[in-house]
């Protein structure tokens, strides 16, 4: 969906006299089929969440928002009996204020643990042990020409982290188990600490308290909740209606 830009009355500017308007725009976001989170994220610092339709199937009962402040995400894959085919992937983002706030990913990684190393192949070597499985994984993210992502390894744990004041990230595995990721993205919550959440009704539209994102500078939406994410069975389109968080 493209992005739909329509004005409201924002009532008489005080100081000028003149009236103010205020731009809303509706972005639609595509939920993966084999993943419960957005493939996108949202650049808050210009906006703020008002509400978001909901598609006439969902297979999930609700809708939980996730934050990351840009340039300062940390994340970690932790190594453990690696297998020769398990795989960690990572998505970088940059933010760059434009005009339009929804961000895919501009590098989308994929590194495979394999029986010898190949940092042209973005395979890393599970076969020598926990520790060295986690030096070979930060040996390919540095290969992968994202120098703006750094990946650190100590023992058998991978320490990601940004080197640009606009990246955000996110880190998936294949294995839980083998490839334990501690994702950078942290559950939203209100000013009395409760989780920003939202009951999902197929095909209708829920409004959400602006206060309730006027503190994120980027987030992503997730099907269920951080606790218990819940993968959509097929393709999901969720329209999010933002507003300017400056009048014009």
């Amino acid at each position: 969906m493209g992005n739909l830009f329509y004005d409201r009355d924002g009532g008489l500017d005080p100081a000028s006299g003149m009236r103010r308007r205020v731009d809303h725009r509706v972005h639609g976001l595509d939920f993966a089929i084999d993943t419960p989170y957005s493939a996108q994220a949202l650049d808050l610092r210009n906006e703020i969440v008002v509400g978001a339709q909901y598609p006439a199937v969902w297979t999930a009962a609700g809708l939980t928002l996730e934050h990351q402040l840009p340039g300062a995400g940390a994340g970690t894959v932790t190594c453990a009996a690696v297998n020769v085919g398990d795989t960690v992937s990572v998505d970088v983002y940059w933010l760059d204020r434009s005009s339009d706030p929804v961000a895919a990913p501009l590098a989308e990684l994929t590194f495979t643990a394999a029986a010898a190393e190949d940092l042209d192949a973005g395979e890393f070597n599970q076969a020598a042990g926990n520790d060295a499985a986690a030096t070979s994984l930060a040996a390919c993210m540095a290969a992968s020409g994202v120098h703006d992502l750094v990946a650190t390894a100590a023992a058998a744990v991978v320490g990601f982290a940004p080197a640009y004041s606009e990246l955000v990230f996110s880190l998936r595995s294949s294995d839980a188990g083998r490839l334990a990721v501690v994702n950078p993205w942290r559950p939203c919550e209100d000013v009395e600490g409760d989780l920003v959440a939202l009951t999902v009704t197929a095909n209708q539209y829920r409004p959400l308290n602006p206060a309730d994102t006027a503190g994120y500078a980027c987030i992503r939406l997730l099907s269920g909740t951080s606790a218990v994410p819940v993968d959509q069975t097929a393709a999901r389109t969720l329209s999010v209606v933002t507003r300017r968080r400056f009048e014009s």
